[in-house]
């Protein structure tokens, strides 16, 4: 229960910069106008719906496919948080701010692709009681999202820079990425009466 916990933490971390931050963000660190910075805030909404979508059909096919379990969620989920990290770093390493902004709606499609495979592991390992896996693991990716918008404030504040906020969160979703890696979606976290 604890890796679906540490891997659904990054996943609200990140999502959180979506919801708070990006549109100054985009403003201030990359001087769209407010249009622009309107239209390119609302691009990684429009790709994450796409990535919910493909990302639940992947696991469920790769699942059926292979008939490993281990390889249709974890494979979906690893790959989703670790493709949203490169592409998060890579949107500190350019300059073009269009091509910056695209790359941020990139990160969110990988990172959405995962929550087909979340929500199902936790059906998966929590079988009568999927309620409280459920329940358990968005409380704590909500604590990661209630952690991500101070730690932006705090950096942007403290040094001036957007870039290590793109680092932290890079850094966070590779931990995630780790987390799905130890995830078993065959053993139920739950004790059966002996």
């Amino acid at each position: 229960m604890a890796f679906i916990c540490g891997m659904y933490f990054a996943f609200g971390y990140a999502l959180y910069f979506y919801i708070t931050w990006l549109p100054t963000y985009l403003l201030k660190a990359r001087g769209f106008s407010s249009n622009y910075a309107g239209l390119f805030s609302a691009l990684p909404w429009i790709t994450s719906a796409a990535g919910f979508w493909l990302g639940g059909l992947a696991t469920d096919g790769l699942a059926r496919r292979t008939g490993s379990l281990k390889i249709g969620r974890c494979a979906v989920g690893g790959l989703g948080l670790i493709t949203s990290a490169l592409s998060l770093i890579a949107v500190v390493h350019t300059e073009n701010r269009v091509m910056a902004a695209s790359l941020i709606a990139v990160a969110a499609f990988c990172q959405m692709m995962t929550g087909g495979a979340a929500w199902s592991v936790c059906l998966d390992v929590g079988r009568r009681n999927a309620g409280v896996v459920t329940g358990l693991m968005n409380m704590v990716g909500n604590l990661g999202g209630t952690i991500a918008p101070v730690v932006v404030g705090y950096a942007v504040e403290r040094w001036g820079s957007w870039n290590i906020p793109f680092y932290v969160t890079a850094a966070v979703l590779t931990v995630g990425t780790g987390m799905w890696a130890l995830i078993n979606p065959r053993r139920s976290v739950i004790s059966q009466p002996g």
